[in-house]
């Protein structure tokens, strides 16, 4: 192209009108002038220029209709596997020399068809337009100035569309009297307006304890963003709690109040780690099976415990599952008073935090069948100690 061309092709001395471009001033003014020139008898007829592009191809965010000198208007269209970008010019000449030099500029291939515009019918008189392109022009005014006007009307009054997502699990783990973060996702699914949000209140419902938002605790979210409140909990357990989260959204600038939300998040309080009592889980006539859990709330890399029982005639520990190295220490002990202890050591494995572990002991002697092995399984007692 040549300089005269590349110069008429980046001339914005007579810009169109892009859709979603017209200012909210002058509107008025803008929608009359258009629709006069759509009604002038020396209107020139709309030239169209027809590329097929690629599936994923769109219009970049940085080309600018007003650059390209005689281009009304282009919109991309789909249908079945094809897509294609149509180019509106203000005349045959212009795109002629113009349109090459867009093409290159979005990479696009040769036209796959170009040609004048003839005439559209409305079924209006007073409103038909003598080209498609004079149509375009006037039609992006309107649908701009409309869009302008939603804009500003949103900007002022539109109501929060704040969406307020907890933690993955149905329940939030947390160990008893420790601080655990607590993170909630806060989405603004407006596509136009921002959203403030404000953490108004935290605290433990059914628990003794207490809950504070961490810093900023106010939270400015984009269109179509989101960001991440975090509150500290501190509860006193073992069982069950709520932490209770109260929040104030704000969208538009003139809205009259804030839209409040409350969020109530189960708590599963756990100790550090809890040993529970033994059950009989299967019984012979001289064995006994005894099961209880150990709950850990926080992760270990093994724990040394020790079961026994006292003056429970012929009976000793045989084994003891799970255990680190599949091994066990059972030995019978005679106290002062003459009556015998039977006991077992072993190493529970290491252990993720917020599990519960069922551990299985197996006691034998001929005296079970006469002691009974509900009774054995209440008489066993138990301790744990990290191995260090």
């Amino acid at each position: 192209m040549d300089g005269t061309a590349k110069e008429l092709a980046r001339d914005g001395s007579k810009p169109a009108i892009p859709v979603n471009r017209v200012p909210l001033r002058g509107i008025a003014a803008t929608v009359a002038q258009k629709l006069a020139e759509i009604l002038h008898p020396d209107n020139p007829i709309v030239h169209v220029t027809v590329y097929s592009v690629p599936s994923h191809f769109t219009l970049p965010s940085t080309f600018a209709i007003t650059a390209w000198q005689g281009l009304l208007h282009c919109h991309i269209v789909e249908g079945g596997d094809q897509r294609r970008l149509l180019m509106y010019w203000r005349d045959r000449e212009t795109a002629t020399l113009v349109a090459p030099e867009a093409a290159r500029h979005l990479h696009l291939p040769e036209p796959d068809w170009t040609g004048a515009s003839i005439r559209a019918l409305f079924t209006k008189r007073r409103l038909r337009p003598r080209s498609i392109g004079d149509a375009v022009v006037w039609l992006a005014a309107v649908v701009g100035a409309w869009a302008g006007l939603s804009a500003a009307w949103l900007a002022l009054f539109a109501s929060p569309e704040v969406s307020y997502v907890p933690p993955d699990t149905a329940e939030a783990n947390v160990i008893s009297g420790a601080e655990t973060p607590i993170r909630i996702a806060l989405i603004n699914q407006s596509l136009s307006v921002p959203a403030k949000v404000h953490v108004v209140s935290a605290r433990i419902v059914g628990a003794r304890g207490q809950a504070r938002a961490n810093a900023p605790g106010l939270y400015q979210i984009d269109p179509n963003g989101r960001a991440e409140a975090v509150v500290t909990a501190v509860a006193e357990g073992p069982g069950k709690a709520n932490l209770e989260l109260v929040f104030a959204a704000k969208a538009g600038r003139w809205t009259p109040s804030p839209s409040s939300t409350t969020l109530t998040i189960p708590l599963k309080i756990w100790e550090r780690f809890e040993r529970g009592t033994f059950a009989v889980v299967n019984a012979g006539s001289k064995r006994c099976f005894v099961e209880a859990p150990l709950r850990l709330g926080e992760a270990t890399s093994g724990l040394k415990c020790q079961a026994w029982t006292v003056a429970q005639g012929d009976v000793e520990f045989v084994a003891a599952m799970p255990s680190a190295d599949s091994s066990w220490v059972s030995n019978r002990t005679a106290s002062v008073q003459g009556k015998e202890t039977a006991s077992i050591l072993w190493t529970v494995p290491t252990s993720q935090p917020f599990t519960a572990t069922p551990v299985r002991l197996v006691l034998a002697g001929a005296s079970i069948e006469r002691i009974g092995c509900p009774m054995l399984a209440a008489s066993v007692q138990w301790e744990c100690d990290r191995t260090r």
